[in-house]
């Protein structure tokens, strides 16, 4: 008894570059832009922040040595609701101080304030490298 072999009928393929359809080519369009807008979102050039804790009135960060920061640095203080947001109104730079970097270790440096109003840094404050 012979066995008959069915061989299913294979399309036929055009040789060459094939063509895309214009829904095809939109939606790759657009993935393309969502993705773009994604990482310019990511990289964006915001500078560093470094979180400022106080404890028994000494200032300190949460970051250090490993982080770049080196005795004698600058870095401006500020309550983040306050700047950079609301910078332009009147007496907002009055909760702005200028610190500087006392010791340092890895992880973590303290700092000692150096220019502006005495402020009794209640809530959370941050800080930026002054670099100016």
């Amino acid at each position: 008894m012979a066995e008959e072999v069915v061989v299913p009928s294979l399309p036929t393929q055009a040789y060459g570059t094939p063509k895309m359809d214009s829904d095809s080519n939109a939606a790759i369009s657009r993935a393309v832009s969502a993705m773009t807008a994604q990482l310019e979102k990511q990289l964006a050039c915001e500078p560093q922040t470094f979180a400022v804790e106080q404890t028994n009135g000494r200032l300190a960060l949460n970051a250090g040595s490993n982080a770049g920061l080196r005795v004698g640095d600058k870095l401006m203080i500020a309550d983040p609701s306050v700047l950079p947001r609301h910078t332009l109104e009147p007496s907002a730079l009055d909760a702005a101080v200028l610190a500087e970097v006392k010791s340092v270790t890895p992880y973590q440096a303290e700092i000692k304030q150096v220019a502006g109003r005495k402020q009794k840094f209640k809530g959370a404050w941050v800080a930026w490298p002054y670099t100016y």
